[in-house]
């Protein structure tokens, strides 16, 4: 997800929480595993940068949008990692690794309900699952697309969009 503040475009961690530009740098990374260390008995504790989204290797996507949802459909690395796992923390250890077992073949972000409507028709007359998703919390697994063969593809579907209630 993204964010507009001014002329500053912020984007949301793809592999854990909080927006990218607030993440800690590598001297206070390092601090950090200094301080924790001793805590944990661990002597030496390095830490280590993340994975790179551009070394995240992701199968395919196994379904395409029809021609009236492809203005909200992405099949961008990055938004499919970043809709692959929820933020609990085996999720979270699973991305920083760049372990992405499950993406969804695509992501869905409508803007209203009629979108919605049409998004669930689709899927439903294409045996894909769709799974919602909405801040990308799911500390117990929900959002993770792993349906397996009973399906011909998985969506995730971005509620952000939709940003209040009438």
């Amino acid at each position: 997800m993204r964010a507009v503040t001014g002329t500053h475009t912020r984007r949301l961690s793809w592999w854990g929480w909080g927006w990218e530009d607030e993440a800690l740098g590598p001297d206070e990374v390092a601090g950090l595993a200094a301080l924790v260390g001793p805590l944990l008995r661990i002597d030496g504790l390095q830490a280590r940068p993340a994975s790179r989204i551009e070394d995240v290797v992701l199968p395919a996507p196994r379904v395409r949008p029809p021609a009236a949802l492809a203005e909200i459909s992405s099949d961008d690395r990055r938004d499919r990692a970043a809709h692959a796992y929820g933020r609990s923390f085996r999720d979270v250890v699973r991305a920083f690794e760049g372990v992405i077992e499950h993406p969804p073949d695509l992501v869905l972000r409508p803007r209203d309900d009629a979108e919605v409507a049409a998004v669930l028709d689709w899927c439903s007359s294409q045996r894909v699952a769709c799974i919602p998703f909405g801040g990308g919390t799911s500390v117990v697994g929900g959002v993770e697309p792993a349906v397996g063969n009973a399906y011909d593809g998985a969506v995730s579907l971005d509620m952000r969009a939709m940003g209040r209630v009438l």
